[in-house]
């Protein structure tokens, strides 16, 4: 749900269209679409595994696909929410965003490591400092924050990047 509400906000904040009734009803039938393609695309990653538990090409197979299914899963909520396309074209034009701005989606990838890397460091270098802390409310802090503050902000990333692919709003 916040994917796609957070996606329609900034469509509606970059293209300066006020939103509709019918994109405000819409809402559920994204989040639906995108709940759908992330269960099949984690159950995909789960059969691979379950298949290749016991096999040398587990090591290589599960990693690549990973990083397939990833990155066709990057855009693709951004995609679907923005262009108002079906599943199949949206992942089409998610890839073809990594195609086109690489670079962007490098820099992403670098900003979401290091600002995950660090909001986990300085909570433990908090829980260890603290003694009377214990770690597992330290852990539960890292995930609320992480998913209050840190990936909202990159999912506002993802759709400036994505939503900067139209000239006429490009800055």
């Amino acid at each position: 749900f916040a994917i796609v509400g957070i996606n329609l906000v900034v469509k509606r904040q970059r293209t300066l269209k006020r939103l509709s009734r019918e994109n405000l009803a819409s809402i559920a039938h994204w989040t639906n679409s995108v709940f759908v393609v992330y269960l099949i695309a984690m159950i995909l990653l789960l059969l691979v595994q379950i298949y290749t538990y016991e096999n040398e090409s587990q090591k290589i197979l599960a990693p690549l696909l990973n990083l397939v299914v990833g990155f066709g899963m990057l855009f693709l909520p951004t995609a679907m929410v923005m262009d108002e396309v079906r599943t199949f074209r949206a992942l089409q034009r998610g890839i073809k965003m990594i195609f086109a701005k690489p670079v962007l989606v490098l820099q992403w990838m670098v900003v979401a490591l290091v600002l995950l890397s660090i909001v986990d460091l300085i909570f433990l270098v908090l829980v260890d400092f603290f003694d009377f802390i214990p770690r597992i409310l330290g852990q539960w802090a890292v995930m609320i924050f992480n998913s209050l503050i840190i990936l909202p902000f990159l999912v506002v990333l993802l759709a400036q990047i994505y939503i900067n692919k139209y000239t006429i709003l490009a800055d």
